[in-house]
């Protein structure tokens, strides 16, 4: 069971700062069962390679013009997978709609239902 470890960084950024300490600090502290569920103003690219030399793949899901969803997880899991918790049906049905939306619908990325 994958848990889901939520960290916004979009008021860090807008403020002009910093949160790569605060993202790898977070990313320190996950567990096995746990993955990184990262709220940014936009794609954040650095970060790909970065943590992917730790181990970590990633998903990454559009919600809103300036409002991007990427989860980090253990690439042991495989790639493209997007973690969703359906109790949250706010986040669900986002990222169901922008499933759909992107090129048709993603076919690779395979939406996980978090068991609850």
């Amino acid at each position: 069971m994958m848990r889901v470890v939520d960290l916004d960084v979009r008021t860090i950024l807008k403020a002009k700062g910093n949160p790569f300490k605060l993202i790898s600090q977070t990313v320190d502290g996950l567990k096995e069962d746990q993955l990184l569920q990262l709220h940014t103003p936009f794609a954040p690219t650095p970060l790909y390679r970065a943590l992917g030399r730790r181990g970590f793949t990633h998903a990454t899901i559009q919600l809103k013009r300036t409002h991007f969803v990427t989860q980090f997880y253990s690439a042991a899991l495989g790639e493209n997978w997007f973690f969703v918790d359906e109790g949250d049906t706010d986040l669900s049905r986002a990222v169901r709609d922008a499933c759909e939306k992107s090129a048709g619908g993603d076919p690779s990325l395979v939406i996980a239902p978090l068991p609850m």
